[in-house]
């Protein structure tokens, strides 16, 4: 289990000295779509989790798990349909009993970004194919304008409540 720290802790300065470290968050692929945590928001991955399918649910909703004696619903932005039981890598977001998992493509990633003055945008616009990977995914109005990380990589910043509420929805596909 791992959580974030929020950028506004105590042992952050509002004026970051040219020579600190960049500013670190937690991300994931979900469903082929690189989403980025909330910062302070509370994650714990887990990589084989056993998932109980629910019969005559919405498409993204894989299941139910348990996490230290507590149901958890999981979801999946993929939408494919699952044969009970399913085991897969999930990201648990939020403190049981009110936590929500969702499949993941791959561990989550510690993912670091230039200090606030050079924190740009997304930079070029997204083409075609990552606009229907967006769409497919079935949580568009849940994300954010994509940053970029020091590295160049492209990472959409993500609500996780606006996230499992879309994910939740049998019409998902906005």
């Amino acid at each position: 289990m791992f959580s974030q720290v929020p950028d506004e802790s105590p042992s952050r300065s509002a004026t970051e000295s040219p020579g600190s470290p960049a500013p670190l968050r937690f991300g994931a692929s979900l469903s082929g779509v690189p989403v980025l945590f909330p910062s302070g928001e509370r994650l714990e991955y887990l990589p084989d989790a056993a998932i109980w399918r629910l019969p005559l649910g919405p498409r993204r909703v894989a299941g139910l798990m348990q996490l230290r004696g507590h149901p958890v619903p999981v979801f999946d932005a993929s939408a494919v349909a699952h044969d009970a039981p399913l085991r897969a890598p999930v990201l648990v977001v939020g403190a049981t009993p009110r936590a929500a998992a969702v499949i993941v493509d791959a561990p989550p990633e510690g993912v670091a970004f230039q200090t606030q003055g050079d924190a740009g945008g997304s930079g070029a616009p997204l083409d075609d194919t990552q606009e229907a990977l967006i769409a497919s995914a079935g949580f568009r109005r849940a994300l954010a304008e994509p940053v970029r990380d020091t590295q160049g990589r492209r990472w959409w910043p993500v609500d996780t409540d606006l996230l499992f509420e879309c994910l939740a929805s049998e019409d998902s596909d906005d």
